[in-house]
């Protein structure tokens, strides 16, 4: 009988090899087969596939291979491990191994181990070593490690006190600043040592909100205030929170911020409290005041315009005023206001504004500009000020100086013709009895036509006087050096006649009415001539600018003014040296109306036997056509 055991056997051992060999070359580990040489006996399809090596390494020793790769003492190095397992059957893993793929620059990343072959009657066989590719997973890591390093780096750079905790709420993370503010460092602030930087007053809160939005998952933020470790000051800060969350949504970590916010927060009460004194001033003023954006919307007025109006705010508050502006003057208003919105000028305006009761009364309006350091318009204060009672008499006191110019043009005609016939007779006296008239009865004569010539010409100056009236509203930026130029060339005749000698410093632009100011030069020079004496005249004339003013000096080498006349000396009819100098007194008088009427003063000052210095000051213009001295 013939036996079919054998090939049975061999059968089932060609199956067991094929099926061990189709196991080991689509293994997705890589794996080398090792003998006891360290000979390369088998290499997998994934070995292959991973590190690039080709199937003529069988054979050859991983000796060989290495040393033939790396230097000696390198190749000496990696073949231990392999010896070791070997000789002692301890297996050796290696994390991440880095390695090239043969043929390429590509960095490989590989976990590796390498274990004894044993068989089962004890004999070692040899090593049998595996490997799995774990590039992507290292990349990846490294990625996240490199991303949390910046993430840690751009904490560190930031002004903010930046942390982090785990999903329990223990810190995991803290900046500097955080430690160099609070005093604690990461161990310490784990838990609860943070709380105590919290202050007593706001404590409560904090934590109240935290175990709220710590249990809910929700976003986290409140201003509260934590002590300084430096110098045990409390300060403001706003403090943020955020979880992070991983999969399924589960949070993973609570990531947060403290930022300082203690200057903004005092400059903001501050702020209040100035804008609270701002309304209570505002309501305390007798003008109503307003506010408006750089568009012109009034978003503020105080209680007086309600009061006046009879309105509520919301019913004028933008634009709504324009509906109690006089219908005649509202165009206007809108017209000059848009030129400031759009200029950024101040804004200035006489209008009427309608009262409850529905009466119209004049006011003035002004508003500037509120800028940034930039220079951007933020905002527009302005006021509003009665002033009918001010225009209703600036209207009766115009007409009544109206009355008053013709009373004088009647009265200095009425007065002037009867002292021409006095005039004319006296003159045909002389003519026809002067022959029989004795000295006695000259001197009469003298007498009286010297009075009627003074007569006349007391009316001329009383007239004079009389026609100076307030400039306008606007008056023109003059150069008064033109003004003196046009008043000596006047004066040529009268100062050659006089052999006076008239110097002159450079002068400066002023707001004034051109003629009146050659008016008050002439009196100051005629009298500055007149009252010289026997010596030749020496006027000097200059100016300074002594803050807005522009100060005139007219100084002359003459007799000089009793003290006991200083005082009256710019009154009407005031005269010194009567004896001496003749004249009708008004000339001072004048120059003082004209002055005070341009917001301006004179003065003056003198001594006897010296000279006299008159001074007189005027606003400056914001235009300078000549340089003169500036003093404080």
């Amino acid at each position: 009988m013939t036996s079919t055991a054998p090939s049975g056997l061999a059968e089932r051992l060609a199956l067991t090899e094929s099926l061990f060999q189709a196991v080991f070359d689509q293994s997705p580990t890589g794996i080398y087969v090792l003998d006891t040489q360290l000979r390369i006996t088998q290499v997998n399809d994934q070995a292959t596939a991973l590190i690039g090596h080709r199937a003529d390494t069988i054979g050859q020793t991983l000796s060989d291979i290495l040393h033939r790769l790396w230097a000696p003492e390198a190749a000496e190095a990696a073949l231990l491990p392999f010896r070791s397992v070997l000789e002692n059957g301890h297996p050796f893993k290696a994390a991440a191994y880095q390695t090239t793929r043969r043929g390429s620059n590509e960095h490989l990343f590989f976990d590796w181990e390498v274990r004894r072959i044993t068989l089962s009657n004890g004999v070692v066989a040899g090593l049998l070593v595996t490997f799995v590719d774990v590039t992507e997973h290292v990349l990846l890591r490294d990625q996240a490690r490199n991303a949390e390093q910046r993430i840690h780096e751009l904490a560190e750079s930031v002004p903010q006190l930046v942390w982090s905790t785990d999903a329990s709420g223990k810190f995991s993370y803290a900046n500097q600043r955080w430690t160099d503010y609070t005093g604690l460092d990461l161990a310490a602030s784990r838990v609860t040592d943070w709380r105590s930087v919290v202050h007593p007053d706001d404590y409560d809160q904090v934590m109240t909100l935290w175990a709220r939005v710590f249990a809910q998952g929700d976003p986290y933020q409140i201003e509260f205030r934590m002590r300084r470790a430096s110098d045990g000051e409390y300060r403001w800060h706003l403090v943020r929170a955020r979880p992070r969350r991983g999969k399924d949504s589960v949070i993973t970590q609570w990531d947060g911020t403290s930022t300082d916010i203690h200057d903004l927060k005092t400059a903001a009460e501050d702020l209040a409290i100035a804008d609270k004194r701002w309304q209570v001033l505002a309501a305390c003023m007798p003008q109503k005041i307003f506010t408006a954006t750089p568009a012109g919307d009034v978003d503020y007025f105080n209680p007086q315009w309600m009061e006046y109006t009879g309105l509520t705010f919301e019913e004028i508050r933008d634009w709504g005023w324009k509906q109690f502006i006089h219908p005649e003057d509202v165009e206007e208003n809108v017209r000059v206001w848009q030129r400031s919105l759009d200029t950024g000028e101040p804004f200035q305006f006489e209008n009427r504004f309608r009262r409850g009761d529905g009466v119209y009364r004049w006011h003035l309006s002004r508003a500037h500009p509120v800028r940034d350091a930039a220079g951007a318009i933020t905002q527009w204060i302005g006021s509003n000020t009665d002033i009918d009672d001010q225009k209703r008499s600036a209207e009766a006191l115009a007409r009544s100086n109206a009355d008053l110019e013709n009373f004088a043009a009647v009265a200095s005609h009425d007065l002037k013709e009867p002292l021409r016939m006095v005039s004319n007779y006296l003159e045909l006296v002389e003519k026809r009895y002067g022959e029989k008239l004795d000295a006695r009865g000259h001197d009469y004569l003298r007498h009286a036509t010297g009075g009627a010539r003074r007569m006349h010409q007391l009316i001329d100056a009383v007239m004079a006087y009389s026609k100076v009236s307030s400039p306008g509203a606007v008056m023109p930026a003059v150069d008064a050096g033109l003004v003196l130029d046009e008043t000596l060339a006047d004066l040529h005749s009268y100062i050659e006649s006089r052999q006076a000698a008239v110097e002159r410093g450079p002068l400066l632009s002023v707001v004034v009415d051109p003629i009146q100011l050659g008016r008050v030069f002439q009196n100051l020079i005629v009298n500055a001539i007149k009252f010289t004496g026997d010596r030749p005249p020496v006027v000097h004339i200059g100016a300074v600018a002594v803050g807005k003013l522009a100060v005139f000096t007219v100084t002359d080498n003459g007799l000089g003014i009793q003290p006991t006349d200083l005082k009256s000396i710019f009154h009407m009819f005031s005269r010194c040296h009567v004896e001496d100098v003749p004249g009708a007194g008004i000339g001072l008088a004048t120059c003082r109306k004209i002055v005070e009427n341009h917001g301006g003063s004179i003065w003056v000052e003198s001594e006897m036997g010296v000279g006299s210095k008159f001074s007189f000051a005027l606003p400056l213009s914001g235009r300078q056509a000549s340089s003169a001295p500036r003093v404080s």
